[in-house]
């Protein structure tokens, strides 16, 4: 766990903190930040319950989002010199998409023949 979520988290009471620990086992992640500063704020406010930490931790956090990288190293034949992250990525999402619409076209044309055959 990160330091600054740990500093929050210090301030709940014992019992919240077990509730924590047991959210945290059921969901094999740790709190980010902005939800151990939540929690604490309802602690404060003696509202924190088991269940409001565990819906609490249930939120999706921005570094839980699903990526897929690829080394640059890897595909930097396909780009101009100087092109920006965002530029390459929407020119591997148009070529998907090509793809994609190459294929269909493919698996369309492969019906009819069948058909027609």
């Amino acid at each position: 766990m990160k330091m600054q979520p740990a500093i929050a988290i210090s301030y709940l009471e014992e019992a919240e903190q077990q509730w924590l620990l047991e959210a945290i086992g059921s969901q094999a992640c740790t709190p980010s930040h902005a939800q151990a500063v939540k929690m604490r704020r309802y602690s404060e406010e003696g509202t924190l319950t088991a269940a409001l930490v565990s819906s609490i931790m249930e939120e999706k956090k921005p570094n839980q989002i699903e990526q897929f990288k690829i080394p640059k190293k890897n595909i930097s034949r396909f780009f101009k010199a100087g092109m920006s992250n965002e530029e390459m990525s929407a020119r591997i999402i148009k070529a998907l998409e090509l793809l994609e619409a190459a294929e269909a076209k493919r698996d369309r044309l492969a019906k009819e023949e069948v058909h027609d055959g």
